[in-house]
C-alpha cells in the first residue's frame, strides 16, 4: 500500500497490478529497455496488444476489464508462490 507521496520502483521486465482503493491519480516515468528481449515486448505492447485490448473493451466491456483484472492477480500469485 503507497501513502501521499509515496513511490514504487518497478525493475525492467517486471509484471505489476495496480488498483485505486481511493481516487487518486499516478505517474509513470519509463525509460528505455536494456534488453532487447524487453524492448522487442514493449515494441509489440505499444504496436499490437494496445490495440487488441482496445477492441476487448468495446467488445465487452466490463467484462474484459474484470478478466483482466483477475488474470493479472493470478499471474502475480502464481510468481509469488514460486
Amino acid at each position: 500500500h503507497l501513502k501521499h507521496g509515496g513511490m514504487l520502483y518497478m525493475p525492467e521486465g517486471w509484471w505489476h497490478y495496480m488498483k485505486y482503493l481511493t481516487p487518486g491519480f499516478s505517474l509513470s516515468l519509463r525509460s528505455l529497455a536494456s534488453k532487447p528481449s524487453n524492448l522487442l515486448k514493449g515494441f509489440a505492447n505499444v504496436a499490437i496488444i494496445r490495440h487488441y485490448d482496445n477492441w476487448m473493451r468495446k467488445r465487452k466491456g466490463q467484462a474484459w476489464l474484470d478478466y483482466t483484472d483477475e488474470e493479472a492477480i493470478r499471474r502475480t500469485n502464481a510468481l509469488l508462490t514460486k
